[in-house]
């Protein structure tokens, strides 16, 4: 007979359960020892491979520029070691491996926590920690529609994202602090700090402060208490000054002054050099303007906070913006007027002086259009989003002179959901009257290029009339040498204009104009040395020169049923009003100014 098996008893399995307690707290805890220093060692290798790349960083939008650069996304800035963090010391421009207790793992030079600027990057809320150790300061590395209230006193940067939540500080410490960005609200309760203020907020609000600095734009602006100093650059749309407890010095721009029923003095608000617009106060007129008031842009900081401004809403009509010094563009400029291509918007409309400074370095590296300027249009690529790009993105009647702009990189794939349409190195879109004059657009040696989808140029992507009257244009005095692509109709001055009458003096084009065509929409093909397609537009050209090569590539060899144009200056297509297209060359150098279907046309 088979014998049966027999099992445990209880008190046997007792004890294996103890057995196997005991081997676990044993093992488990040195297990979990040896995960943790084999990540924390990783994470070490990681942080010198950092620091090798970003010892020259300057800022924490640099850091995150270059590590994404070198393939490094921002998420490897969180390590894997479970509740330790790397943090960037803009002192000693490094990055710090440290744990939870802000106990430093790893350093490559000499630091000091207690007066360094330490940088963490964020993506919510709930990431903001407190330290008795150091004061953090806080990098938001995506768009968020989240709320962020500090209690401690924090620099605050959104990098090229937005927050369209509040960021509010609340702290009683003394010290500096840094707010730079877009963002939504911003409310400030820091009665013994002084707050340096960048980027564009949309609403801010004061409770108190002890000098609250303005470089940016501000939309909605009320100060309770404190100082507040609007700098050479900024641009306040609305000011509401709520107490006598205020002092306001005003070197910028102040669109509307309130001041509810207070009795302000000069106690209250001096102007130093600025101007206000328009005032509701009970402040002398006269004592709030400037004689001969311009907007004098010297840094990169500056020319960004003007940009901020105009993406804000401000127009700057009849004001003079002008450039002192020459200005190397951080990697993915974001144009000033970064809007959809539209007609409600008017962008810049003022009168932008170079005098003769060179800004360099413009390129679209790293920007984003989805959150600001995207549109489409019945020509769009279907299922697709367009954007216009430039230094300028959008103008409308503005007046732009003596300037340089040199090593372009301006390079927006086709292939991508959103693209380029209306795309130059100066000016993506302009919408009215524009006057250009002594733009040089590239050297004969930077090979700049400039290349997106359609309506492709050095100097203007597109220009559009307005609906009652055609837009008058003057080119004078220009030179482009940038290299110019496009997928369906480039120029070397003006991509595709519209209902205008454009008006060429001493200008030359150096570029080499080319489309590489796929038929993606309308299986256009027009390169020109100074505009490309064109309706219902007249032109004159007076001792202009046309010695870029130009030429059409198709990227599948299909050309069948193609609009297949090269002119050395412009080609008009066939418009139901032929009368509107008219072209007068004076001087030219070529004769090659040419139009179709019979078009009014005069030449040398």
């Amino acid at each position: 007979m088979k014998k049966l098996k027999k099992a445990f008893t209880l008190t046997e399995l007792v004890i294996v359960i103890a057995v196997i307690a005991i081997l676990a707290a044993v093992l488990i805890p040195t297990y979990t020892s040896l995960v943790r220093k084999a990540n924390i060692s990783s994470d070490t290798q990681l942080a010198t491979t950092f620091n090798s790349l970003i010892s020259n960083a300057t800022s924490m939008q640099e850091v995150v520029d270059i590590l994404d650069e070198e393939g490094y996304g921002i998420g490897k800035l969180n390590p894997t070691t479970e509740n330790c963090r790397f943090v960037w010391d803009a002192v000693s421009k490094q990055i710090l491996f440290v744990d939870e207790n802000f106990n430093v793992l790893y350093n490559s030079r000499t630091y000091n926590l207690t007066t360094g600027q330490l940088w963490l990057t964020v993506k919510t809320p709930s990431e903001v920690i407190t330290t008795n150790k150091c004061q953090l300061n806080y990098f938001l590395t995506q768009n968020s529609s989240q709320n962020f209230a500090l209690t401690t006193l924090s620099s605050f940067d959104t990098g090229k994202n937005i927050l369209k939540g509040t960021l509010s500080i609340n702290s009683l410490s003394m010290g500096n602090a840094t707010i730079k960005g877009v963002i939504s609200t911003l409310s400030l309760n820091t009665p013994n700090a002084n707050i340096s203020q960048y980027g564009r907020v949309d609403s801010l609000n004061i409770a108190a402060t002890d000098t609250h600095s303005l470089y940016g734009y501000a939309g909605d602006l009320e100060i309770n208490s404190g100082n507040l100093i609007l700098l050479q650059a900024s641009y306040v749309k609305n000011l509401v000054v709520k107490s006598t407890a205020v002092y306001v010095a005003n070197s910028g721009i102040v669109d509307t002054l309130t001041a509810g029923q207070l009795s302000l003095t000069s106690a209250n608000f001096s102007n130093n050099g600025g101007m206000v617009t328009n005032n509701t106060s009970n402040l002398d007129n006269e004592d709030l303007q400037t004689e001969n008031f311009s907007v004098n842009i010297s840094t990169l900081a500056q020319l960004e906070a003007f940009r901020d401004s105009v993406n804000g809403g401000a127009t700057y009509i009849d004001v003079l913006v002008k450039l002192t010094d020459d200005i190397v563009l951080n990697d993915g400029w974001v144009p000033i007027g970064a809007f959809a291509r539209t007609k409600v918007v008017k962008g810049f409309q003022g009168t932008f002086d170079g005098d003769r400074y060179t800004i360099s370095n413009l390129n679209n590296t790293g920007y984003d259009a989805t959150t600001v300027a995207l549109g489409s249009n019945d020509n769009s690529i279907r299922d697709k989003q367009e954007y216009v790009y430039g230094l300028f993105g959008f103008v409308s009647n503005a007046i732009i002179k003596n300037l340089n702009i040199v090593s372009i990189n301006i390079d927006i794939p086709t292939g991508a959901l959103v693209y380029g349409d209306g795309v130059a190195a100066l000016i993506g879109y302009s919408f009215g009257d524009l006057q250009l004059e002594n733009i040089v657009i590239g050297t004969t040696t930077d090979q700049s290029k400039i290349k997106a989808f359609d309506g492709v140029a050095g100097l203007v992507g597109r220009t559009y009339g307005l609906s009652t009257d055609i837009a008058q244009i003057t080119i004078s005095s220009c030179v482009n040498n940038a290299q110019v692509q496009a997928g369906e109709k480039a120029g070397g001055f003006v991509g595709s204009p519209a209902d205008a009458k454009l008006t060429f003096l001493n200008s030359d084009n150096y570029g080499v104009i080319t489309i590489v065509g796929n038929g993606t929409v309308r299986n256009w093909a027009v390169a020109c040395g100074f505009v490309s397609q064109t309706n219902d537009c007249e032109f004159v050209f007076t001792n202009c020169e046309s010695n870029g090569n130009l030429s059409v590539q198709s990227l599948n060899g299909q050309t069948e049923g193609w609009t297949i144009q090269t002119q050395d200056f412009v080609y008009v297509s066939k418009t139901l009003n032929q009368n509107k297209n008219k072209i007068t060359s004076t001087s030219c150098t070529e004769n090659n100014i040419k139009t179709i279907n019979g078009v009014v046309q005069q030449e040398d």
